[in-house]
C-alpha cells in the first residue's frame, strides 16, 4: 500500500481513537484504548497466530 495513504490513515485513526467523546465511552465502560500503528500490529497478529497456531496443535484440533 502507498506509504502515504498509511501514514494518513494511521493519522486519522491515531486523531479519532483520541477523540474526548470517545475517550470519555471507553472510560465509562472501563475499557482501555489500545491503538497500535500498523507495525505494531503486524506484530500483534504475527504473536496472536503462533500463539492460536500453537494452541489448535496442543488440542489436537488440526485438521
Amino acid at each position: 500500500m502507498d506509504p502515504e495513504l498509511v501514514r494518513r490513515l494511521h493519522d486519522g485513526f491515531r486523531v479519532a481513537a483520541h477523540d474526548p467523546q470517545h475517550m470519555a465511552t471507553l472510560a465509562r465502560l472501563d475499557m482501555p484504548l489500545e491503538y497500535l500503528d500498523s507495525a505494531d500490529y503486524g506484530r500483534f497478529i504475527a504473536r496472536t497466530a503462533d500463539e492460536e497456531e500453537a494452541r489448535v496443535t496442543r488440542l489436537g484440533l488440526r485438521i
